[in-house]
């Protein structure tokens, strides 16, 4: 695990025009570091940045080094747009002038369906992208990349959002983009993706002043795959490692192990234990493996243990399934495997993160560290053991 570097900045400028962008990213950077977010309306000697990068990485990139080479504070940028798997990744970076002039929302529109007109309903998928690039005074970049799957639909449905809006119909559901609400589209959407994406990065590289936030990694069942294990530790700065079993190598060189609470799963033979409590954040976590109480079938028994030992926070495994729920005061957290997943499609992990305002936030991850659209934010009074 890599140490953290000091944020010395109080502001950021974002390398847009537009005033909802800047709002969205005003209120993250001043819900979790404090910091203050100026568009370009605000600031002198920027002129146009002409975007003619081949990808949105690309154009993120170079919209931000540009203004930041200007005024010498970190600044960030996104580009971002429709790719359609038919079209061969089209129109891509051209999203916004697809039919020529740029930001003609209707005719990029009548020009997709007519491309499109001839393509039948299964190979009809796409997916929207969006690259976010923030770069420091020193040149260090930070570049994420979020993405919301689905598949065009054969004709506009929906009044809410903009641009290919009515026409992205989301994977799994029949409701187009735009007929989404606000609030649940900035949930979902590409861009919400990517920002979330990038507030982690930073909170993985820096340390912000009055931040006490208490960053916990949660992994299982890894079964002896150490390179994938040691992947995510090193890449997650973490205060705390809580392994919830089936390691299945030797305990003592799991990396991160001064700093890691590990338990013993029914595939490990070492001489660990098979329950711990730990206490961090302002909460006592108790984590077990989850084999002695049925979890696959019901949550029933640990629940009791839970009470038993007076537990803010259960963590467990086994299943190799995913699960965030609370049951009676208590939060239940199972990462899922980092290797080998059932019942989801891709293999995961979770970070845990605790506030000074009763608030627990979980975020699940792939070992690539790709989001996945899995946790939440959860209130939890914290107990006082007997």
């Amino acid at each position: 695990m890599v140490s953290k570097q000091k944020w010395t900045w109080d502001k950021i400028v974002l390398a847009s025009r537009n005033e909802h962008k800047l709002r969205e990213f005003q209120a993250l950077f001043k819900r979790n570091f404090g910091i203050d977010v100026r568009g370009l309306n605000d600031v002198d000697g920027v002129g146009n940045i002409v975007e003619d990068g081949k990808t949105f990485e690309e154009n993120a990139v170079k919209k931000a080094k540009s203004v930041a080479n200007i005024l010498n504070i970190p600044v960030v940028a996104d580009d971002s747009g429709l790719t359609v798997d038919a079209l061969g990744g089209a129109p891509g970076v051209y999203s916004a002038r697809y039919a020529g002039e740029h930001g003609d929302d209707a005719a990029n529109n009548r020009k997709l369906l007519h491309e499109m007109e001839r393509v039948v309903a299964e190979e009809r998928t796409a997916t929207f992208v969006c690259a976010l690039a923030l770069i420091l005074p020193d040149g260090e970049e930070i570049v994420v990349r979020g993405e919301c799957p689905g598949r065009i639909a054969f004709r506009p449905r929906g009044t809410n959002g903009f641009g290919y809006d009515p026409l992205f119909e989301l994977e799994g559901r029949s409701v187009t983009m735009a007929e989404l609400s606000p609030q649940e589209k900035d949930q979902i959407s590409h861009r919400a993706k990517a920002m979330q994406l990038l507030a982690d990065e930073l909170r993985r590289r820096f340390e912000f002043e009055g931040d006490e936030t208490v960053r916990i990694l949660i992994v299982s069942d890894n079964h002896g795959e150490e390179k994938v294990l040691s992947s995510v530790i090193r890449r997650e700065v973490a205060d705390h490692v809580i392994h919830c079993g089936d390691f299945c190598t030797d305990a003592d060189a799991l990396p991160n192990r001064e700093r890691m609470t590990v338990v013993r799963g029914n595939c490990d033979f070492e001489a660990v234990k098979e329950e711990e409590i730990w206490e961090g954040g302002g909460y006592r976590f108790f984590v077990t493996h989850g084999h002695r109480y049925g979890i696959k079938s019901s949550l029933t028994s640990l629940l009791y243990r839970a009470e038993e030992v007076a537990a803010d926070i259960v963590c467990f495994g086994h299943s190799h399934t995913p699960y965030c729920s609370a049951h009676g005061g208590c939060l239940f957290v199972n990462p899922g495997s980092v290797v080998q997943p059932r019942g989801y499609t891709v293999p995961t992990y979770a970070v845990l993160e605790t506030g000074d305002e009763g608030g627990v936030d979980i975020t699940y991850y792939t070992p690539g560290g790709e989001l996945v659209p899995l946790g939440g934010t959860y209130s939890l009074k914290a107990k006082k053991p007997e």
